[in-house]
């Protein structure tokens, strides 16, 4: 490892970074531009920090593996705690297997202990190669991801792109009316979420600097589906649209990413209104953490789990995630780790049940 260096990331490095993000799974489909973006979004505009918190492991000039980390104000009750989430790990494939990333994982974690007040690291969307090498780091894991899909037979095989229809007012009962649109209500919605909120799980401070930044700043499509009472915001729903490939043939579908609501029923006819509108688009639920009452009405709408023959044959076949995962990994942000620093505010961070989180949080 003598002649690896690793580098904190400098503007010097950006041209050559976002080229090898491009031979990664989840950028190989970008072009430059969108790879540059994206980047840029991710890293550049994070609103909680004045630079990319990023790092490279350089072969002499050359740039074979990188780790960034996105900075985001999670809350618990009333105290806010800022975590580092590692995201885009990659190694060349000629120095895979050799301890590269390990030693990215080791000195960047070192580097930003040293560097910034931070609490936790949280790696939210871990492979299984990254969770091998992540939990030989010290990071622990914390539940098993779970995520339902809505997949007809229709929307895998359709040969064009099924469009969803935006901008669609609906009319309902009592006073109450239902809207499909591109455009993001942030004052609404923080007040919504901060008052469905339950204080006593670890979420995402969803502030107007997180929505500023994870919605009006991201170069991703979003749509948005808000239920209305008397003009006020009782639900709310956002999807993002993400393709997967099944083969070489491209298929757009919806992240589930958050919601907000006042009551159960209130959920029930969020899902019952975007399920109408969005028939035949696939579309993913981020199940982990969720509660049983939503993970049925889910199902109840047509999402499901691997209990389905189908989604299994699609995780088999890699399209969708496997069974396994981590739901989360976790590591307190100190050099010597004791058992009480797996507490925040008397909450063991080790369960999964103290957690409530959206795939709006990973990155």
């Amino acid at each position: 490892m003598s002649d690896i260096s690793i580098k904190k990331y400098g503007p010097e490095h950006k041209e050559d970074l976002v080229n090898f993000l491009g031979k990664g799974l989840k950028w190989s489909k970008l072009d430059k531009n969108e790879r540059k973006t994206l980047f840029e979004w991710k890293y550049e505009k994070n609103p909680y920090l004045k630079e990319p918190l990023n790092f490279v492991a350089m072969e002499g000039e050359k740039l074979i593996g990188h780790i960034g980390f996105v900075v985001q104000r999670f809350i618990l009750g009333e105290r806010s705690h800022l975590f580092a989430t590692p995201c885009d790990s990659m190694v060349h494939p000629d120095h895979r297997n050799k301890g590269v990333f390990s030693y990215l994982v080791e000195v960047s974690n070192l580097s930003i202990i040293e560097d910034i007040e931070l609490e936790l690291f949280l790696s939210l969307s871990p492979t299984e190669t990254t969770a091998k090498v992540t939990k030989r780091s010290g990071y622990v894991p914390v539940g098993e991801r779970e995520k339902l899909y809505n997949l007809s037979i229709f929307s895998i095989a359709a040969k064009s792109k099924k469009d969803v229809i935006v901008d669609k007012n609906i009319s309902l009962e009592k006073n109450s009316s239902a809207q499909i649109t591109r455009d993001i209500k942030v004052d609404e919605i923080v007040t919504l979420m901060e008052d469905s909120r339950d204080t006593d799980k670890i979420t995402n401070q969803r502030d107007i600097d997180f929505y500023r930044w994870r919605f009006l700043d991201c170069p991703k499509d979003h749509i948005f589906i808000y239920l209305w009472k008397d003009h006020e915001l009782k639900g709310y729903i956002s999807l993002e649209m993400d393709p997967i490939f099944i083969g070489n043939k491209k298929v757009d579908y919806y992240s589930i990413l958050e919601y907000g609501y006042i009551d159960t029923s209130t959920f029930d006819h969020l899902i019952k209104i975007m399920t109408d509108n969005m028939k035949d688009v696939p579309m993913m639920f981020y199940a982990f953490t969720k509660n049983k009452e939503e993970i049925s009405i889910m199902k109840r709408y047509g999402f499901q789990g691997t209990e389905s023959m189908k989604i299994r044959i699609l995780q088999k076949k890699s399209v969708l995630d496997r069974r396994g995962l981590p739901g989360i990994l976790i590591k307190p942000a100190v050099k010597e780790v004791k058992d009480d620093d797996y507490s925040i505010d008397h909450k063991d961070i080790r369960s999964q049940d103290n957690w409530s989180l959206f795939w709006s949080d990973v990155q």
